[in-house]
């Protein structure tokens, strides 16, 4: 039996586990609350003391609460290789404090606990008292002190270079660069572009820039061009110095160009050294900018103050360092990557040596000399420690580490492993922890702050996490950049001031703290990729791997975007491939088991030392999940080539007993062109079979061969030009009491960076009125009639109108000016605008909403993104004239007998007839909305198996909360469905623009002595078959409404999936200010309309101010959100 099958009782734990169907190897929980309520009294005979008391049971984590007098005594029992000692111990602090919290103050809700724990101070805090110094102020003490010593030593050339030397070769090269701008006047925060690798040029050439005040910008000279033009456009250099007489690869440079050959020269001259002006810094001048990639493709430039930079080296050198005039530090890191900035400078700053070298070939060499090296973990793991005597201590940055690669390197007898951590926006390095020989740690953590940094781990409220608790790590103090190089919208985003810690850079990393204080870096909160439409953390794999098998000392977790797979990489290279499946499998859901694990002797590396993910993707590899294990059936093998060609996934990853269509990543429309190309191939789906049926494999049961459904027989999916018959709904868009009916726009708004020419959207917009033909229609009255026409291609002349709005001006103000232009008679039928507003650029696309719907819209923003990007339109689906004109094809054998249709004085709104409304008054659309959060949305799609829909769920939660506001037993709905494929139609209109939208009403009841599971069911019954009925509906021309709309948009957001991604799409249709500058009204007093916005669902709620049950809305938004939730956490209790 299942659990749906017994009642509610008691029954044995064993016994609900095996009704659940959950897995017998899996724990249904992991921990156990037990609060000790047992009746104790003394009456003076017998005195009984409790002394201790040892429970065991079988759950990884047990709390006992024993109440005693007038004290309570908890224990925790745990699993070792589940928690460990100190965790428990701190769960158990945190426990009591918010117990103790809850008894001084009673009316505390749980949402304003926090967990202040006394160490948290220490734990944010790493406080330093020192000025504030510019870049190099330690150098020149090293100049002035040691003019002798060794500061620079190039492996290419043998040659070394003395401190002294170091300082006339950058003052030369200062004179040099001075002499080249004297045109200019040389200020503070004026950027250096230096193009050179790591060569005494590169040292002597930034000491240059800073001598003079400037700023410098690294460019590597092997960067592409596209790259080098970018980074030299954003910085306006005053000036570029580099070796050669010119730029590198042709690039144009409209500033002065200073070759570095020939500085040395200026060693083995008798004249003095030229004047250079006396120049004061100030401490929080730019000192450099550093490139780092960024979410839209384009690099950032990270602006770094001198203060910060002094402050971190002398924090870096007094907590971690210690370098002397006997250290000598390679350059093993890219000049581009801030930590090579931070090597080289540190090293000189307190006296010791660099060490240069370019070529990776004398990577070893050097470092047989060097006394300390810093470098990513992907290289270091190419090295066997043993081979550096002199090393006595080696710094792993840049990227994350395993505890396998530390221990490698403290088992060589290295006295110190540090760990260090900071994004290139806490200028290098924020944290740090030493692994000294004493180290036993079996956490890798990043440790604690550096002196003058501060580091807070805060929840999504911006509270301090407790101990164990996983938030996202934010630092601020001393060594903060000042932001970005023209982002201030981005800098405003990412630093942050708050009223507690002050200015703040949100990392974007989650962590949480140990007991002692140290820092565990868990991986990337956006580091997240969609693998069958399940979200997965590849860090979150990788640490299983990692815990899980003891011989991996590697591993790398890749999404190959195209083939829509995951792939493991593992070190060594004979590691047990098979084991590493199995604990997989054992430990996470299939979905976030890789198709292939690869293993390697070595990471290839990138250009900045870190492991090249592209390189693994490149390595030959074969599908090792035992996936196809399963034998197909013929059906099975029919439907997944169709299913592969439409997702655009492999067919060697498809597992008919395992996934879904949507699991796989499709969608509405994609649902509906699966189904289109089935049909092209003799095999007949129905769309609702997609969404009822759980596995391929059962889709494939259902299926059948040949199709009994009256087919049209159209030749050509193309329409240039003619006239075509209306819909039914269509034609009662006409009879609608409408202030202009001319004005009635579907918006699409798209932010764009970088901003397109003019010309760009021309041909975009030429090549959509191409593709769609609905956007070159016109509509007319003939005898009284009204009818609708397509007009030929060079017909309708494409217009696309730049506007520049002034600051003054809201671009919804602009926007609602320019709707007023659309007119389906005459034209425009379509409106299309870039406008440039505040520096922004925004392109404007609306059509009337009679020659397109919602899901239309979604289309077309795809097609743009896709021609954005350069590619191709898909192919051309059938008309939508074409399909109106053959719609009496559906026409055969519709009957509404079987459908329930509400009763005329059911037609009515909570609490008033419609007639009854109020006509006086200014019509004001109101807007209510309520988001749901990720959570929350993730398990509404999870009930597939059970038969239950989103919708499902969405409606019985409205009709309850509509039932408890209004006190009724039932809601009348006019129901809007957006039944491209209704009816099982043949036609594959799953790419066509056009207005495919039908209404039908619908009646939800609510029975007196229903329980939930009765209320979904009766929802379910009504729903099942509802996109046929309104076709039917629609076509046998029945004209009942209800005063209240449903329009549920369903996830059919592939605009995402493809195509240009420097576009960024606004939902202005339903904000208050774009409904309050709208000429028509909704004819619809109230409206119901759950959305999906991003990845989450949004319950949105439009009514008109002059209802008279207006007060109540708030509630009902309310309610019908509690609904939702409530009928969630009971479909999870029945799993």
């Amino acid at each position: 039996g299942s659990i749906r099958t017994h009642g509610y009782d008691c029954y044995p734990l064993g016994d609900v586990q095996k009704w659940s169907g959950f897995p017998a190897n899996q724990e249904m929980f992991n921990t156990l609350l037990v609060v000790e309520n047992l009746p104790y009294q003394s009456d003076g005979g017998l005195d009984l003391q409790m002394e201790s008391v040892f429970n065991t049971t079988e759950y990884p984590l047990s709390v006992v609460v024993y109440p005693a007098q007038d004290q309570l005594e908890i224990s925790m029992n745990y699993h070792t290789s589940k928690f460990t000692a100190m965790f428990v111990q701190q769960m158990l602090y945190d426990f009591v404090y918010i117990l103790r919290s809850l008894l001084l103050d009673t009316s505390k809700s749980l949402v304003d606990l926090s967990v202040h724990f006394p160490e948290l101070h220490s734990f944010v805090h790493n406080p330093a008292d020192y000025p504030a110094r510019h870049a190099h102020y330690y150098v020149e003490q090293q100049i002035q002190n040691n003019p002798d010593h060794q500061a620079l030593y190039d492996l290419s050339t043998d040659q070394g270079f003395t401190y002294e030397q170091l300082d006339t070769m950058s003052h030369y090269v200062a004179y040099m660069l001075l002499k080249a701008v004297e045109s200019k006047s040389v200020k503070a925060d004026q950027i250096v572009g230096i193009v050179a690798r790591n060569t005494p040029g590169l040292v002597v050439a930034q000491l240059a820039v800073w001598k003079l005040g400037l700023a410098f910008v690294v460019i590597d000279p092997e960067y592409p061009v596209d790259r080098i033009e970018f980074i030299m456009a954003d910085t306006q250099g005053i000036a570029w110095i580099g070796y050669g007489r010119e730029p590198p690869c042709s690039v144009q440079v409209n500033s002065p160009w200073i070759p570095l050959e020939g500085f040395t020269e200026c060693l083995l001259s008798i004249d003095p050294l030229h004047h250079l002006p006396k120049i004061t810094i100030d401490p929080h001048d730019l000192a450099y900018v550093i490139y780092t990639s960024g979410s839209t493709g384009q690099p950032k430039g990270v602006l770094v103050n001198h203060s910060s930079f002094a402050n971190f080296m002398y924090g870096y050198q007094l907590s971690v360092l210690d370098i002397t005039s006997e250290s000598k530090s390679p350059t093993l890191l890219a000049p581009t990557f801030d930590g090579s900035i931070g090597e080289i400078w540190t090293t000189l700053s307190f006296g010791g040596m660099v060490l240069l070298t370019d070529n990776r070939d004398n990577f070893k060499r050097v470092l047989k000399i060097a006394t300390r090296v810093c470098a990513t973990p992907s290289l270091l793991s190419y090295f066997d420690p043993h081979e550096f005597s002199n090393l006595k201590q080696v710094v792993m940055g840049g990227e994350p580490t395993e505890l396998a690669l530390i221990r490698k390197w403290q088992k060589s007898g290295i006295p110190q492993v540090v760990n260090g951590y900071g994004p290139s926006e806490t200028t290098i390095v924020s944290h740090f922890k030493i692994y000294d020989q004493c180290s036993t740690s079996e956490v890798v953590s990043v440790g604690q702050p550096l002196p003058g940094y501060k580091g807070v781990i805060l929840d999504s409220w911006m509270i301090p996490t407790p101990v164990g608790v996983v938030g996202e790590l934010w630092i601020g103090g001393r060594g903060l950049a000042r932001g970005y190089l023209h982002r201030e919208d981005l800098t405003r985003e990412r630093f942050v001031d708050t009223p507690m810690w002050g200015r703040l850079y949100r990392t974007g990393d989650l962590a949480r703290w140990l007991p002692n204080g140290d820092v565990e870096i868990l991986g990337r909160a956006d580091n997240q990729v969609k693998v069958r439409g399940f979200r997965v953390e590849l860090e979150e794999v990788e640490r299983v791997i990692l815990a899980s098998v003891p011989d991996i000392s590697r591993v790398c977790i890749a999404y190959d975007y195209e083939m829509k797979i995951l792939v493991g990489f593992v070190t060594p290279e004979d590691a047990n491939v098979d084991q590493v499946l199995n604990e997989l499998h054992d430990r996470v859901p299939h979905y976030m088991v890789p198709n292939s694990i690869v293993p390697v002797p070595h990471f290839p590396l990138s250009h900045n030392g870190k492991t090249d993910r592209k390189a693994l993707l490149a390595l030959p590899r074969r599908n090792n999940v035992e996936q196809n294990a399963h034998i197909f059936t013929p059906m099975e093998t029919k439907l997944v080539t169709v299913l592969a060609d439409v997702l655009k996934v492999n067919p060697a990853v498809v597992s008919p007993p395992k996934d879904t269509f949507f699991t796989l990543g499709g969608n509405s429309i994609s649902a509906m062109h699966f189904v289109a190309r089935c049909k092209n191939n003799g095999i007949h789906i129905d769309l609702v079979d997609i969404n009822r049926r759980t596995t391929i494999a059962a889709l494939a049961k259902h299926a059948r061969e040949g199709s009994d459904e009256p087919v049209a027989d159209i030749q050509s999916t193309e329409f240039t030009h003619g006239s075509f018959s209306l819909t039914p709904t269509q034609r009662s868009y006409f009879s609608s009491d409408l202030a202009d009916p001319h004005q009635w726009p579907l918006p699409l708004l798209m932010k764009v960076t970088p901003p397109r020419n003019l010309q760009v959207w021309r041909d975009i917009v030429t090549s959509l009125v191409s593709h769609h033909d609905m956007m070159r229609a016109r509509f007319e009255q003939v005898d009284g009639e009204w009818c609708g026409r397509v007009l030929p291609i060079e017909g309708d002349p494409v217009k696309v109108i730049e506007l520049t709005l002034t600051n003054d001006t809201s671009y919804i103000e602009a926007i609602a000016e320019i709707n007023r232009a659309m007119n389906f008679t005459t034209g425009p039928i379509y409106l299309a605008y870039v406008l440039n507003y505040q520096g922004t650029q925004y392109f404007y696309l609306a059509l009337h909403h009679l020659i397109t719907d919602n899901m239309s819209m979604n289309l077309l923003t795809g097609n743009i993104r896709t021609l954005l990007s350069g590619q191709p339109l898909p192919e051309k689906t059938l008309s939508y004239a074409l399909w109106s004109q053959n719609l009496d094809a559906l026409r055969q054998g519709i009957s509404l007998d079987a459908y329930e249709l509400p009763n005329e004085d059911e037609l009515v709104l909570p609490l008033v007839d419609v007639d009854q409304m109020p006509h006086s008054g200014p019509i004001c659309p109101q807007v209510l909305s309520s988001n749901l959060d990720l959570t929350t949305t993730l398990a509404l799609e999870q009930f597939g198996h059970l038969d239950i829909s989103v919708e499902d769920i969405i409606l019985t939660g409205l009709l309850l909360a509509y039932t408890d506001v209004f006190n009724c037993s039932s809601i009348p709905l006019q129901y809007t469905s957006h039944g491209r494929n209704a009816l099982g139609n043949p036609w594959d209109v799953s790419h066509t623009v056009g207005f495919f939208v039908n209404l039908c009403p619908m009646i939800l009841r609510r029975k007196e002595n229903d329980d939930l599971a009765s209320t979904l069911n009766g929802v379910q019954s009504v729903l099942r078959g509802v996109s046929d009925f309104a076709v039917k509906y629609m076509l046998s021309g029945q004209t009942m409404k209800s005063p209240i709309a449903y329009n549920f948009l369903g996830k059919h957001n592939i605009s995402d999936s493809a195509g240009a991604k420097d576009v960024e799409m606004l939902d202005i249709a339903l904000s208050d200010e774009f409904q309050r500058q709208r000429v028509n009204m909704d004819p619809m007093p109230l409206v119901f309309l759950p959305k999906y916005t991003g990845e989450c669902l949004t319950l949105l709620i439009l009514y008109e101010s002059r209802l008279p049950s207006v007060k109540y809305m708030p509630t009902v938004l309310q309610k019908w959100e509690e609904g939702v939730r409530r009928i969630v956490h009971h479909l999870k209790s029945q799993e």
